[in-house]
């Protein structure tokens, strides 16, 4: 026995069985409602002893023909508008093309071997006003080249423009009507046999040609129809049976419906597939959702509406066998052999939000807002409520991460309170972070995030920031006193033991007192000190009272330095009005007479104007110091050069008592 080759399993992209499944749509079928006035039941009294075989929709009306060539019209109320014998044996299939004004193209057979194509005009009146049909152009699916018959017609594809028509024949034959369908239409043959033709679809992209889809049950092709028909082998070995393509209107893409999943297909390639494993009966299209009817029972069908963007079931309802599906109004309208309709209303966003936040599911809420485009506020307000869920829950990080996302939308205090237990610092330095990446941060939040990173021990973290700040305010950007608070940064790298970082922020930004404190008490770097306090301090008396402040501590370590720039503050180089006395720093000296005296000698010398208490320190240094000549000196005693000073010096008004004492 010949086996039956068996087909590929194809790589499917996702489990699709934990896909969320919701009641987005409202059904009017609903047994509550009032019989007589609701519109399915309106509408299943028209399909009483009539069972439609195929549909249109998108005009204005709803249109619906059978096997015994019936074609019945319903309008908005779902009232009957149109029922008339269309075709002698059958109607096969219908189209309404857009913007055609109540133009209805069918086909079907009048003559069981030979297809037949009819246009009739739904919006013409006869004598007595009343709206009727009237046939507009009828011609039988037949040229030269064409296979001999029997033909029949399996399939039905309309351009928007009326210009081109394709009919498809179960014999595999396709053939193509163009030109002016109502005066003078061309025939051709696009393809003279193959498998069962089970579905043709032109598509019209924004950015592309417009193309011809034709699916048989064992293979799927694109024909280019400007260009010489140009045929694009998009599947070779499977196609797809009767009723199960159809065309993603948003992305002008194919979707054809097999028994392991649903295909994509574009214009020259194949796309991505989705794993619905399930017997398929009808594949629709019905605003974002993609429709699929699949057989139940012998006696049930199930029809679900998937949110392909969203990965969600956004309706789900088992019903009788299912005839026909069709679209209008916002509707979708799903017709049973049995007679019975339901309609499908889809529910208003703000609903769909409300019950995907009830739920908790807020990343599917998210994206639903995201995918109907939705204002910001509404997505940061749904991020918001999620990372407060996650809070209460004790997923801080989740949280967190949702936070940062309503960055410049959500009040950053809201935040930062909900995370200041020493425990949640972590989460609290990553929002802080985010801030200052977005630029939305105040000097507040960068003393707190320098305060997190102390008590996190990340040195590295807080050097790397104010590196960051420094060299950003250095290139030109944004001044580094706009990005924080410098004298509270310093405080933090000073408590955070960061001594070289702190002076580093202090000695950029002019905030001396830290400066010194942290080179003098911290580092102990005398001599840094005692030349920043002669070349980067603006004026004598800032000088004076620092070293007022520090000079013992210079005095230490470097004696003549320290005393050196005593002098040059209290000589001839600082002007008379900022010159601060001498006698002001004599207790800077205390324990070091020899730099005391050479600090006085040279004010002195100098400045010979000075204080009787300059004079009489002096005095004393020299008597007690400087009896003996020291050595390599020319014998002047100690108080030979205090005479000689006040003789230069009378304002000194030294007594013979004091000289003599």
């Amino acid at each position: 026995a010949r086996r039956r080759r068996r087909r590929p399993t194809a790589a499917l992209p996702a489990a699709m069985y934990l896909w969320k499944r919701f009641q987005f749509f409202e059904a009017s079928d609903d047994p509550g409602a009032d019989s007589k006035k609701s519109p399915a039941a309106a509408a299943a009294r028209i399909f009483h002893q009539f069972e439609p075989v195929c549909s249109a929709a998108g005009q204005g009306y709803l249109i619906y023909g059978d096997g015994m060539g019936v074609v019945r019209a319903l309008g908005k109320d779902m009232k009957l508008t149109h029922n008339f014998k269309a075709f002698k044996e059958r109607v096969v299939a219908l189209a309404q093309p857009k913007n055609s004004g109540g133009i209805l193209v069918a086909l079907g057979h009048d003559i069981l071997d030979v297809p037949t194509l009819k246009v009739f005009a739904l919006n013409s009146t006869n004598d007595k006003g009343d709206r009727c049909e009237a046939t507009l152009r009828e011609l039988q699916v037949s040229c030269r080249g064409a296979p001999p018959a029997p033909t029949t017609a399996s399939s039905l594809a309309v351009l928007g423009d009326l210009n081109r028509v394709a009919v498809g024949t179960e014999q595999g034959t396709v053939f193509l009507i163009g030109g002016d369908l109502l005066k003078k239409p061309v025939f051709q043959v696009l393809i003279e046999r193959g498998p069962p033709v089970t579905g043709l679809h032109y598509v019209e992209p924004r950015d592309s040609m417009p193309s011809l889809f034709v699916v048989t049950e064992k293979t799927v092709d694109s024909f280019f129809v400007r260009n010489r028909n140009q045929k694009m082998s998009l599947e070779k070995e499977f196609g797809g049976g009767p009723g199960c393509s159809a065309v993603d209107p948003g992305t002008s893409q194919l979707l054809v419906g097999r028994d392991q999943a649903v295909y994509r297909y574009a214009q020259d390639t194949k796309g991505i597939c989705y794993g619905f494993h399930d017997d398929k009966r009808q594949v629709h299209w019905f605003g974002d959702y993609l429709v699929l009817v699949s057989r139940d029972t012998k006696r049930s069908d199930t029809v679900t509406l998937y949110d392909l963007k969203n990965k969600l079931i956004a309706f789900t309802r088992k019903t009788d066998v299912v005839a026909t599906v069709s679209k209008d109004w916002g509707k979708l309208f799903v017709v049973t052999k049995s007679g019975k309709v339901l309609v499908l209303a889809e529910k208003s966003l703000r609903a769909k939000l409300a019950i995907l936040q009830r739920m908790h599911m807020y990343s599917i809420a998210i994206s639903l807002a995201r995918s109907k485009k939705c204002g910001e506020d509404t997505v940061m307000g749904i991020y918001k409520e999620s990372a407060d869920h996650k809070r209460v829950k004790g997923d801080y990080a989740g949280a967190m991460a949702d936070y940062i996302r309503t960055i410049g939308h959500l009040q950053p205090s809201y935040v930062i309170r909900q995370f200041l237990e020493a425990q949640r610092i972590v989460h609290l330095s990553a929002y802080l972070e985010a801030l200052h990446d977005r630029e939305l941060a105040q000097k507040d939040h960068t003393t707190l995030l320098l305060k997190c990173y102390t008590k996190l021990k990340q040195p590295e973290k807080l050097d790397a920031f104010i590196q960051a700040a420094e060299t950003e305010s250095a290139n030109g950007g944004r001044d580094m006193r706009s990005i924080f608070d410098v004298e509270a940064a310093i405080e933090v790298c000073h408590r955070a033991g960061h001594f070289e970082q702190a002076r580093s922020l202090s000695k950029r930004w002019g905030k001396h007192e830290w400066y010194l404190r942290v080179t003098v008490e911290d580092l102990e770097a005398f001599g840094d000190a005692i030349e920043y306090i002669r070349a980067a301090l603006p004026s004598p008396a800032l000088r004076g009272g620092y070293l007022l402040k520090y000079g013992r501590q210079l005095m230490a370590t470097h004696a003549k330095e320290a005393t050196g720039l005593l002098a040059g503050l209290c000589g001839r180089k600082t002007e008379r009005k900022e010159r601060p006395p001498a006698e002001r720093f004599l207790q800077i000296f205390l324990g070091r007479p020899r730099r005391l005296m050479e600090f006085l000698s040279t004010v002195v010398d100098e400045v010979p104007s000075q204080s009787a208490v300059v004079y009489n320190m002096l005095l004393e240094l020299y008597l007690t110091i400087h009896l003996y000549p020291k050595e390599g000196s020319k014998g002047t005693t100690g108080r030979d050069q205090l005479v000689r000073k006040t003789k230069r010096t009378p304002e000194a008004k030294l007594t013979p008592e004091q000289l003599s004492e």
